[in-house]
């Protein structure tokens, strides 16, 4: 989990680009409704680097 509703957590931005100096792709997943590309939008809000993710893939999405 990276936020609870609010600013991500502690911690987050520093892991991401750990994961990004590896070479790892990062997907996030999520219950939500919104689809994945509005929750997309909504993380970089938040302070993540769109290039920090490949993408966003939520319930929403997959049940339209």
């Amino acid at each position: 989990m990276i936020h609870s509703g609010g600013p991500v957590h502690e911690g987050v931005h520093e892991a991401l680009a750990a994961l990004a100096a590896s070479g790892a792709r990062v997907l996030f997943l999520s219950n939500s409704s919104r689809l994945g590309a509005l929750m997309a939008d909504n993380l970089v809000e938040l302070g993540v680097r769109r290039e920090a993710f490949v993408e966003v893939l939520s319930s929403g999405a997959v049940t339209r």
